[in-house]
């Protein structure tokens, strides 16, 4: 599916358009910078499954980098 905006109204507006189309039972959303690793989609799902309305993440520093 596309949803084509007539401008860049941002990455909320362009999320929230999505989800207004979408239907089903889950629904995951995904950065295309890959920020976040396709991979950890399955435990997200496994969350979601023991039945959690509300399933995130939260960005933690790559392993060998530093805190300044």
């Amino acid at each position: 599916m596309s949803i084509l905006l007539n401008r860049n109204y941002g990455q909320h507006s362009a999320i929230m358009a999505g989800f207004s189309h979408v239907t089903g039972d889950l629904i995951i959303t995904l950065d295309a910078d890959l920020q976040n690793p396709p991979e950890e989609i399955p435990r997200l799902v496994a969350k979601a499954d023991e039945g959690y309305d509300v399933v995130g993440t939260v960005r933690q520093k790559p392993p060998g980098q530093l805190v300044s």
